[in-house]
């Protein structure tokens, strides 16, 4: 079973292929959203991520996940790399109502 590593809060700001060129498909849809970012461990070492856009105003919990890759940090920029590259900008984006309101919907309104 996955055990989960960290979690953050986050601003997804860059979706790409191993070559660096944008993609277009439905990931651009989150693009600039901010949210909480789940990092989790597999039994044979390999992380994989959830990621869910605080919106607290659509009355439901959109997210997306990875398969499993790889995660690097750098000052506040959290890369995932897998078949294609995520980037994140780790900050203090969501207000203290909305990240308990967020949390409450990750665990019980998936």
């Amino acid at each position: 079973m996955a055990k989960p590593i960290t979690d953050k809060t986050v601003k997804f700001i860059k979706f790409t292929n191993k070559d660096d060129k944008p993609v277009d498909d439905w990931h651009k849809d989150y693009i600039g959203c901010v949210g909480i970012l789940l990092v989790y461990e597999s039994e044979t070492g390999d992380n994989f991520i959830y990621f869910y856009p605080n919106e607290p105003a659509s009355g439901m919990q959109r997210f997306f996940y990875s398969v499993p890759g790889v995660l690097s940090e750098d000052g506040n920029m959290l890369r995932f790399e897998e078949n294609y590259k995520y980037v994140f900008e780790v900050g203090d984006f969501i207000p203290a109502e909305h990240l308990d309101e967020l949390r409450f919907n990750i665990m019980f309104r998936r």
